[in-house]
């Protein structure tokens, strides 16, 4: 289900899963769609009372580039970025009102 991004080694690819208590929606990040999923915005629900509450973003391989377009896509905090570089343990860690 996971196909090739421009420039990139065969093995790093996203893919994207929006999930609510109802329903589930897939997609995988194309060459083509690359752009747009970085700078454009989630679809609107198609049933305003059905938000998709939980987006999971699947990079598999690695690459620094597109590492670094999701933190500052999605504001992810710095230290949880770098313990991902560093392939640190899994841990919790409290950042203020997040974990």
């Amino acid at each position: 289900p996971f196909r090739r991004l421009p420039g990139l080694s065969p093995m790093v690819m996203i893919s994207v899963s929006d999930y609510s208590a109802r329903r589930v929606a897939d997609q995988v990040v194309t060459d083509a769609q690359i752009r747009k999923f970085f700078f454009g915005h989630r679809a609107a629900p198609e049933l305003p009372q059905e938000p998709m509450l939980v987006r999971w973003i699947h990079l598999r391989g690695y690459n620094l580039n597109l590492l670094l377009g999701l933190t500052v896509k999605y504001n992810l905090h710095p230290l949880a970025v770098e313990d991902t570089i560093e392939q640190a343990p899994s841990k919790a860690d409290r950042y203020g009102p997040h974990y």
